[in-house]
């Protein structure tokens, strides 16, 4: 879809495109872009549908439309906002998620809410900045504001800087999150979140965000009897490969959210599924083989995922599937569950990778299971490990390797996957054996012979 301006049979100027993986299928998303044109012209919506895969009730619909004369100093392309003219890029976000809006306050802008009385610009009370108060909210209500999608052809990190108030306690907080407009569910992954209860005043935010994602600041309020707000102002996204988060701590998110995934929702959770469109991982059970599971496993509560050989082969021999990058943490019991009876040709690897915080990041590799072949059994099998997860930068990699080119029916499928801090009770070898009963009969057999 591009939007162009015309000001003659020859003067054509593309101000927008947006190329068919970047754009959001099924819901409206909103735009606001800055042009300069001096002669009279025209605009120019384009929308192109082409190639035999098209479903034939798809459409594009356009509402919404104004176009105001901005003099102010932003530039074009530029990633920064102070909010001294308008909103930028931004765009609250209206949902059922959301209860209420965020509001633009300085300048001319007045009101009697509850909010912070200088900016963090200029830092005075004419400067402008986005607000948000629980004045007449509930507990719990949220609202959130979107960016433009980021560029996806990057080599350096993006970082995005802001500054921010959080008042009021704990019940009161920002969340920085991002959204992939690939993913189908439009389901966002959080990266960041701070919590009042701290001095209120303008402190700077800090976090790396993915390349080709749309950013989301989501406000969510305490009860309205007790007074709160949460301001935001100068956001910024830099290429930046030194992008350490800041506050310190303030992406401590549970890893046991992160990490953990039903495969029931209709997406891979925070996991991460690399490869093109005929080179990734499967949602629900193989369709048409014989040879893989029909219903997840019986006594873990969720569905499942799955690859074949021919996918893999797509995907250069080697499928993977990421996990979401965790800090440091605690001993935890890391489970999941796996079907090869379909497995032929076929290689499983599971590990751990770690990474310290040095400007040239090298990751290291823990394995924790390697399982080639098909099984000898038709049945789901359960992996328990106590994993460790002491560096700065920590996360888990499942591999498909293909070790036999021809089989491309071979099928392989991956259950739910739990994150649960402390040790596993019970720990599993790569059969899915409990591993305690191995120790018990070697204890046994010493009995025996010094008796």
């Amino acid at each position: 879809m591009t939007v162009q301006t015309a000001a003659g049979p020859k003067y054509y100027q593309t101000i927008w495109k947006r190329p068919s993986e970047e754009l959001i299928r099924g819901a409206w998303t909103a735009v606001d872009l800055a042009f300069m044109e001096e002669r009279r012209f025209h605009l120019l919506f384009t929308c192109y549908m082409r190639g035999n895969n098209i479903p034939t009730k798809s459409f594009c619909a356009i509402d919404d439309i104004r176009l105001d004369d901005c003099n102010g100093k932003r530039v074009p392309g530029d990633r920064r906002c102070d909010f001294e003219d308008g909103w930028c890029t931004w765009k609250n976000v209206q949902n059922s998620r959301n209860q209420f809006v965020w509001q633009l306050s300085g300048g001319d802008s007045k009101t009697t809410l509850q909010s912070p009385s200088r900016d963090n610009t200029y830092g005075n009370a004419t400067g402008s900045y986005l607000f948000l108060s629980n004045h007449e909210r509930n507990d719990g209500d949220s609202a959130e504001i979107i960016g433009d999608i980021l560029p996806r052809a990057s080599w350096k990190t993006q970082c995005l800087t802001f500054w921010s108030i959080i008042s009021s306690d704990s019940d009161t907080n920002l969340q920085v999150l991002s959204l992939d407009p690939q993913r189908e569910n439009h389901r966002s992954l959080p990266l960041w979140v701070e919590r009042g209860g701290g001095r209120v005043a303008w402190k700077m935010g800090r976090v790396a965000v993915p390349p080709g994602n749309r950013i989301i600041f989501r406000g969510t309020v305490g009860p309205a009897s007790k007074p709160a707000y949460i301001a935001l102002d100068d956001i910024a996204i830099e290429e930046n490969d030194q992008c350490r988060i800041v506050p310190h701590g303030a992406d401590e998110l549970p890893a046991d959210y992160l990490l953990s995934c039903k495969f029931d929702e209709g997406d891979l959770c925070h996991w991460t599924s690399e490869g093109g469109l005929s080179g990734r991982w499967t949602l629900g059970p193989p369709a048409g083989s014989t040879l893989g599971p029909v219903l997840p496993p019986d006594v873990a509560q969720g569905g499942m995922i799955h690859a074949n050989g021919s996918t893999i082969a797509n995907n250069g021999g080697v499928l993977q599937l990421s996990s979401h990058t965790v800090r440091r943490q605690e001993p935890a019991c890391f489970s999941f569950w796996y079907h090869m009876f379909g497995g032929k040709g076929v290689q499983l690897v599971v590990k751990v990778k770690a990474a310290d915080s040095g400007p040239f990041k090298h990751w290291r590799s823990l394995q924790l299971l390697q399982r080639e072949g098909r099984t000898t059994t038709d049945r789901w099998y359960n992996v328990r490990r106590t994993v460790y997860l002491y560096d700065v930068e920590n996360k888990i990699e499942f591999q498909l390797k293909s070790t036999d080119n021809r089989q491309a029916t071979a099928v392989m499928a991956l259950g739910p996957i739990d994150f649960t801090p402390g040790a596993c009770d019970v720990l599993t070898d790569a059969k899915g054996e409990p591993r305690w009963i191995v120790f018990l009969l070697q204890f046994r057999l010493l009995v025996m012979f010094t008796t």
